[in-house]
Protein backbone atom coordinates (compact mmCIF):
# COMPACT_ATOMS: atom_id res chain seq x y z
CA UNK A 1 0.00 0.00 0.00
CA UNK A 2 1.06 3.41 -0.75
CA UNK A 3 1.57 6.34 1.31
CA UNK A 4 2.07 9.74 0.64
CA UNK A 5 5.48 10.63 2.38
CA UNK A 6 7.42 14.18 2.90
CA UNK A 7 9.05 15.03 -0.38
CA UNK A 8 12.53 13.33 -1.40
CA UNK A 9 15.53 15.24 -1.61
CA UNK A 10 16.72 14.14 -4.65
CA UNK A 11 13.22 14.68 -6.45
CA UNK A 12 12.88 17.79 -5.02
CA UNK A 13 16.33 19.00 -6.71
CA UNK A 14 14.61 17.52 -9.60
CA UNK A 15 11.29 19.67 -9.19
CA UNK A 16 13.31 22.81 -8.73
CA UNK A 17 15.09 22.06 -11.63
CA UNK A 18 11.53 22.20 -13.92
CA UNK A 19 10.31 25.10 -15.64
CA UNK A 20 7.89 26.65 -13.60
CA UNK A 21 4.77 26.97 -15.46
CA UNK A 22 1.92 25.73 -13.20
CA UNK A 23 -0.43 27.68 -11.23
CA UNK A 24 -1.64 26.06 -8.03
CA UNK A 25 -5.43 27.07 -7.76
CA UNK A 26 -5.92 26.68 -3.77
CA UNK A 27 -4.89 24.97 -1.14
CA UNK A 28 -7.83 24.26 2.38
CA UNK A 29 -6.79 22.69 5.80
CA UNK A 30 -10.49 23.74 7.25
CA UNK A 31 -9.15 26.10 10.07
CA UNK A 32 -12.03 26.87 10.83
CA UNK A 33 -14.13 27.50 14.23
CA UNK A 34 -15.40 24.17 15.40
CA UNK A 35 -19.06 22.73 14.63
CA UNK A 36 -19.28 25.95 12.26
CA UNK A 37 -21.00 25.54 8.64
CA UNK A 38 -18.74 25.38 5.74
CA UNK A 39 -20.73 27.98 4.03
CA UNK A 40 -19.23 31.59 3.26
CA UNK A 41 -15.94 30.40 4.62
CA UNK A 42 -13.23 31.93 2.59
CA UNK A 43 -9.87 30.17 4.27
CA UNK A 44 -6.62 28.49 2.84
CA UNK A 45 -4.32 30.10 0.05
CA UNK A 46 -5.56 31.08 -3.32
CA UNK A 47 -8.81 30.56 -5.02
CA UNK A 48 -8.42 33.76 -6.47
CA UNK A 49 -6.86 32.58 -9.63
CA UNK A 50 -7.58 33.92 -12.55
CA UNK A 51 -6.25 31.51 -15.09
CA UNK A 52 -7.16 33.29 -18.47
CA UNK A 53 -4.93 36.07 -17.67
CA UNK A 54 -2.24 34.35 -15.42
CA UNK A 55 -3.14 36.45 -12.93
CA UNK A 56 -4.13 36.47 -9.12
CA UNK A 57 -7.47 38.71 -8.32
CA UNK A 58 -7.97 40.86 -5.03
CA UNK A 59 -9.89 38.30 -2.87
CA UNK A 60 -10.58 34.56 -2.81
CA UNK A 61 -13.95 32.73 -3.41
CA UNK A 62 -15.80 30.74 -0.65
CA UNK A 63 -17.38 27.90 0.06
CA UNK A 64 -20.96 27.19 -0.81
CA UNK A 65 -23.11 24.83 0.57
CA UNK A 66 -25.15 22.93 -2.85
CA UNK A 67 -26.67 20.20 -0.23
CA UNK A 68 -27.08 19.43 3.63
CA UNK A 69 -24.61 21.61 6.13
CA UNK A 70 -21.53 20.83 5.64
CA UNK A 71 -19.51 21.38 8.74
CA UNK A 72 -16.28 21.83 10.08
CA UNK A 73 -15.83 19.57 12.83
CA UNK A 74 -11.75 18.91 14.65
CA UNK A 75 -10.23 20.93 11.69
CA UNK A 76 -11.89 18.63 8.95
CA UNK A 77 -14.73 19.18 7.22
CA UNK A 78 -17.78 16.59 7.75
CA UNK A 79 -20.39 15.90 4.51
CA UNK A 80 -23.19 13.65 5.97
CA UNK A 81 -25.56 13.43 2.79
CA UNK A 82 -24.45 16.65 1.75
CA UNK A 83 -21.86 19.09 -0.18
CA UNK A 84 -19.56 22.33 -0.63
CA UNK A 85 -18.55 23.37 -4.01
CA UNK A 86 -15.92 26.06 -3.97
CA UNK A 87 -14.94 28.40 -7.47
CA UNK A 88 -11.13 28.62 -8.61
CA UNK A 89 -11.59 32.74 -8.78
CA UNK A 90 -12.38 35.13 -6.43
CA UNK A 91 -15.65 36.27 -5.19
CA UNK A 92 -17.46 37.21 -9.03
CA UNK A 93 -19.14 33.33 -9.10
CA UNK A 94 -22.06 32.28 -11.48
CA UNK A 95 -22.84 30.45 -14.51
CA UNK A 96 -20.39 31.38 -16.90
CA UNK A 97 -22.56 33.94 -19.13
CA UNK A 98 -20.36 33.95 -22.34
CA UNK A 99 -21.32 37.84 -23.09
CA UNK A 100 -18.13 38.70 -20.75
CA UNK A 101 -15.70 36.81 -22.08
CA UNK A 102 -12.53 38.55 -22.30
CA UNK A 103 -13.18 41.00 -19.76
CA UNK A 104 -10.91 40.36 -16.83
CA UNK A 105 -12.27 38.99 -13.23
CA UNK A 106 -15.82 37.45 -13.88
CA UNK A 107 -16.47 33.80 -13.13
CA UNK A 108 -15.02 32.62 -16.76
CA UNK A 109 -11.95 33.54 -16.10
CA UNK A 110 -10.80 31.63 -13.39
CA UNK A 111 -11.76 27.86 -15.45
CA UNK A 112 -9.55 25.91 -16.86
CA UNK A 113 -10.73 25.86 -20.42
CA UNK A 114 -10.78 22.72 -21.66
CA UNK A 115 -6.96 22.45 -21.53
CA UNK A 116 -3.96 21.96 -20.11
CA UNK A 117 -4.92 19.82 -16.87
CA UNK A 118 -6.14 20.50 -13.31
CA UNK A 119 -5.19 17.71 -10.18
CA UNK A 120 -6.99 17.55 -7.16
CA UNK A 121 -5.27 16.38 -3.88
CA UNK A 122 -7.51 15.85 -0.73
CA UNK A 123 -8.21 13.46 2.40
CA UNK A 124 -11.15 11.34 2.51
CA UNK A 125 -12.41 9.36 5.39
CA UNK A 126 -15.65 7.59 4.63
CA UNK A 127 -17.17 7.48 8.25
CA UNK A 128 -19.96 6.01 7.87
CA UNK A 129 -19.75 4.62 4.49
CA UNK A 130 -22.67 5.19 2.32
CA UNK A 131 -23.16 4.66 -1.11
CA UNK A 132 -20.70 7.15 -2.36
CA UNK A 133 -18.03 10.12 -1.56
CA UNK A 134 -15.99 12.04 -3.53
CA UNK A 135 -14.39 15.21 -5.32
CA UNK A 136 -16.02 16.45 -8.25
CA UNK A 137 -14.72 19.08 -11.23
CA UNK A 138 -17.35 21.73 -11.64
CA UNK A 139 -17.94 23.51 -14.99
CA UNK A 140 -20.11 26.30 -13.66
CA UNK A 141 -23.29 25.03 -12.29
CA UNK A 142 -22.58 20.97 -13.86
CA UNK A 143 -20.73 18.04 -12.28
CA UNK A 144 -18.53 17.04 -14.93
CA UNK A 145 -16.26 14.33 -13.50
CA UNK A 146 -16.13 12.07 -10.27
CA UNK A 147 -13.15 10.98 -8.06
CA UNK A 148 -13.25 8.92 -5.31
CA UNK A 149 -16.10 6.42 -4.38
CA UNK A 150 -18.52 6.39 -7.16
CA UNK A 151 -22.11 5.59 -6.79
CA UNK A 152 -22.40 1.98 -7.28
CA UNK A 153 -20.18 -1.55 -7.35
CA UNK A 154 -17.18 -2.55 -9.75
CA UNK A 155 -19.20 -5.54 -11.95
CA UNK A 156 -15.98 -7.42 -11.86
CA UNK A 157 -15.45 -7.43 -8.14
CA UNK A 158 -18.73 -7.20 -6.36
CA UNK A 159 -17.38 -4.11 -4.35
CA UNK A 160 -17.76 -0.10 -3.59
CA UNK A 161 -14.47 0.77 -5.40
CA UNK A 162 -12.25 3.82 -5.41
CA UNK A 163 -12.30 5.35 -8.76
CA UNK A 164 -13.75 8.62 -11.29
CA UNK A 165 -16.70 8.68 -13.51
CA UNK A 166 -17.50 10.38 -16.03
CA UNK A 167 -20.92 12.27 -14.93
CA UNK A 168 -22.81 12.64 -17.89
CA UNK A 169 -22.49 9.22 -19.14
CA UNK A 170 -21.92 7.02 -15.76
CA UNK A 171 -18.35 5.38 -17.69
CA UNK A 172 -16.72 4.42 -14.41
CA UNK A 173 -12.89 3.60 -14.11
CA UNK A 174 -12.01 1.24 -10.55
CA UNK A 175 -9.01 0.99 -8.88
CA UNK A 176 -9.31 -2.73 -7.48
CA UNK A 177 -8.91 -0.60 -4.06
CA UNK A 178 -12.23 -1.81 -2.18
CA UNK A 179 -14.21 1.79 -0.18
CA UNK A 180 -13.38 1.36 2.93
CA UNK A 181 -13.33 3.59 6.60
CA UNK A 182 -9.53 4.32 6.12
CA UNK A 183 -8.42 7.66 5.90
CA UNK A 184 -7.19 7.56 2.27
CA UNK A 185 -5.04 10.63 0.21
CA UNK A 186 -6.52 10.27 -3.03
CA UNK A 187 -4.90 13.00 -6.25
CA UNK A 188 -7.03 13.38 -9.15
CA UNK A 189 -6.01 14.09 -12.95
CA UNK A 190 -8.23 15.87 -15.46
CA UNK A 191 -5.46 16.33 -18.25
CA UNK A 192 -7.85 17.92 -21.27
CA UNK A 193 -4.70 17.74 -23.71
CA UNK A 194 -4.29 13.99 -23.02
CA UNK A 195 -7.94 13.28 -23.25
CA UNK A 196 -7.49 11.14 -19.91
CA UNK A 197 -8.74 11.07 -16.18
CA UNK A 198 -7.15 9.28 -13.42
CA UNK A 199 -7.08 8.51 -9.99
CA UNK A 200 -4.07 7.53 -7.64
CA UNK A 201 -5.02 5.86 -3.73
CA UNK A 202 -2.03 7.28 -1.06
CA UNK A 203 0.59 7.95 -3.72
CA UNK A 204 4.10 8.43 -2.39
CA UNK A 205 7.32 9.90 -4.05
CA UNK A 206 7.61 6.97 -6.51
CA UNK A 207 4.21 7.91 -8.66
CA UNK A 208 4.13 10.13 -11.16
CA UNK A 209 2.31 11.94 -13.74
CA UNK A 210 4.09 13.03 -17.26
CA UNK A 211 2.59 16.04 -18.28
CA UNK A 212 4.54 15.36 -22.03
CA UNK A 213 3.23 11.89 -22.87
CA UNK A 214 0.31 11.03 -20.66
CA UNK A 215 2.47 8.44 -18.65
CA UNK A 216 1.48 7.70 -15.32
CA UNK A 217 1.17 5.58 -12.24
CA UNK A 218 -2.27 5.78 -11.59
CA UNK A 219 -4.76 3.36 -9.36
CA UNK A 220 -7.81 3.90 -11.97
CA UNK A 221 -8.07 6.15 -14.83
CA UNK A 222 -9.31 6.19 -18.70
CA UNK A 223 -10.03 8.31 -21.59
CA UNK A 224 -12.30 11.58 -21.10
CA UNK A 225 -12.60 13.38 -24.49
CA UNK A 226 -15.16 16.24 -23.30
CA UNK A 227 -13.76 19.72 -23.80
CA UNK A 228 -15.90 20.78 -20.99
CA UNK A 229 -14.59 23.26 -18.61
CA UNK A 230 -13.12 23.11 -14.97
CA UNK A 231 -14.04 25.98 -12.75
CA UNK A 232 -14.77 24.98 -9.32
CA UNK A 233 -14.12 21.51 -6.81
CA UNK A 234 -16.61 19.80 -5.15
CA UNK A 235 -16.51 17.96 -2.04
CA UNK A 236 -19.76 15.44 -1.33
CA UNK A 237 -21.10 12.54 0.23
CA UNK A 238 -24.15 10.24 0.94
CA UNK A 239 -23.26 9.30 4.42
CA UNK A 240 -21.27 10.69 6.40
CA UNK A 241 -17.37 11.81 5.27
CA UNK A 242 -14.89 13.55 6.70
CA UNK A 243 -12.16 15.63 4.38
CA UNK A 244 -8.66 17.11 4.71
CA UNK A 245 -5.85 19.22 2.92
CA UNK A 246 -7.74 19.92 -0.14
CA UNK A 247 -5.41 21.05 -3.38
CA UNK A 248 -5.94 22.09 -6.38
CA UNK A 249 -3.52 22.82 -8.56
CA UNK A 250 -2.21 22.67 -12.42
CA UNK A 251 0.70 20.66 -12.23
CA UNK A 252 1.80 17.29 -11.08
CA UNK A 253 5.29 18.68 -9.59
CA UNK A 254 3.51 21.21 -7.57
CA UNK A 255 1.30 18.64 -5.43
CA UNK A 256 2.69 18.85 -1.91
CA UNK A 257 3.98 15.35 -0.07
CA UNK A 258 3.18 15.70 2.98
CA UNK A 259 3.09 13.29 6.48
CA UNK A 260 0.25 10.72 5.74
CA UNK A 261 -3.09 10.43 8.11
CA UNK A 262 -1.72 8.24 11.01
CA UNK A 263 -4.64 5.88 10.49
CA UNK A 264 -3.94 3.40 8.14
CA UNK A 265 -5.28 0.36 9.33
CA UNK A 266 -8.31 -0.47 7.12
CA UNK A 267 -7.41 -1.90 4.32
Amino acid sequence: MHVLYPMRPTLLALLLAAPVHAIGIGTEDFSYPDNSAIAGQSGGTGFNRDLFHQAVTAFPSNWNALSGTPTVVSGKLVTANSGAKREYNGTVEGGGNASNDGQDNHERSGAVRGQGRVFYRFDMTRVSGGSWSGASSYDFTEERVFFGVPSGVNPASGNLEYGCEITSNATRYFSGIPASNTTRTLVAVIDFDRNFIGLWVDPDADDFYTEATGANSCNAGGTYTSDNWSSAVRLASGGTCEWDHLEVVTSWSDLEFIDPPQDRSGG
